[in-house]
């Protein structure tokens, strides 16, 4: 998988002909398939561009892919990085230990096992809450702590 500047701008070190001096950001988005990676400037322009095709769904693929994304963005714009901004598919949930290492493995957001404690939000939550979906994080949550490998 291999970054690339974005064609519409011939070099991250110049703007216009003169030195490229804006600030730039880096957006990250990790999705059901892969994860994607977009340096810009702050007129909105795309610097550069990466991409990383999952072949699984774990803690150990996500960082992976996240260092590799960030490897593929030339280094000439990451030194000139103001800001990283990271999304997630939601409702995925992954618990980690004090040590951010993860205690099992993810449930994806279209993980529905979560039903008897979808059923017991009900007593909680607002009739049509989005809460009350098995595929929640809530409801996830509430899964997690019914197994028993799971530190108490």
């Amino acid at each position: 998988m291999s970054g690339k500047l974005h064609p519409s701008h011939p070099s991250p070190l110049t703007a216009h002909g003169s030195p490229l001096a804006l600030q730039t950001f880096l957006g990250i988005d990790f999705g059901t398939s892969g994860a994607r990676a977009i340096a810009i400037d702050d007129s909105g322009t795309i610097l550069a561009e990466a991409r990383w095709n999952f072949s699984d769904q774990t803690a150990e693929a996500w960082r992976t892919a996240l260092f590799d994304l960030i490897g593929q963005i030339p280094p000439e714009i990451r030194r000139l990085l103001g800001a990283i901004a990271i999304n997630g598919t939601s409702s995925t949930a992954l618990l980690c230990d004090a040590d951010n290492l993860p205690l099992c493995p993810p449930l994806l957001y279209s993980d529905t096992r979560a039903q008897a404690e979808a059923k017991q939000l009900e007593q909680i939550a607002p009739s049509g809450h989005p809460v009350l979906s098995a595929s929640s994080s809530l409801a996830k949550l509430l899964c997690f702590q019914k197994q028993p490998e799971l530190p108490r």
